[in-house]
């Protein structure tokens, strides 16, 4: 995929990237990076919010599930399902969050646990770099369903 077409993906789909002015760096099945910028992410310390370095690691992981479907042609909702964050150093600067995947029979569990029930669910990390050092690291479990999956629960 290419990087811009994440970018664009995300501010139409997820509103908040577009304020956060996040941008991709890279978008591929092997790895996702997002850059987001201090100006609007700036807490009232000057440095950066949190909650935004919580969300820039969140979206890391997920834009690599979601690249990652695609790629197999996999439909489903991808949510977040839990989550831990870890903070190591104040962020002065731009931020980049990268995910990187390791696993492929986690993934072929997970493409093959889709296909076969409509839901799975798949684990990553990522991790926070800012000016060339790492500041912040997080892991979470995602979930996903297919359309059909969701019927048959609304069914019951």
């Amino acid at each position: 995929m290419d990087p811009s077409e994440l970018t664009t993906y995300l501010h139409d789909h997820i509103p908040l990237t577009a304020a956060m002015g996040l941008t991709t760096a890279a978008a591929e099945p092997e790895r996702v990076a997002l850059d987001l910028p201090l100006a609007a992410n700036r807490n009232h310390k000057g440095t950066m919010f949190g909650g935004s370095l919580a969300a820039l690691a969140t979206l890391a992981c997920w834009s690599l599930i979601h690249v990652r479907m695609r790629k197999d042609q996999l439909a489903g909702d991808l949510v977040v399902s839990r989550s831990t964050m870890a903070y190591t150093a104040p962020v002065l600067d731009a931020c980049q969050a990268r995910c990187v995947f390791a696993d492929e029979a986690a993934w072929d569990k997970c493409r093959r646990l889709l296909l076969r029930r409509g839901r799975s669910r798949m684990e990553l990390t990522s991790e926070l770099f800012s000016d060339g050092q790492s500041v912040a690291t997080f892991s979470g479990e995602f979930g996903i369903v297919t359309a059909d999956a969701l019927a048959d629960t609304e069914r019951r």
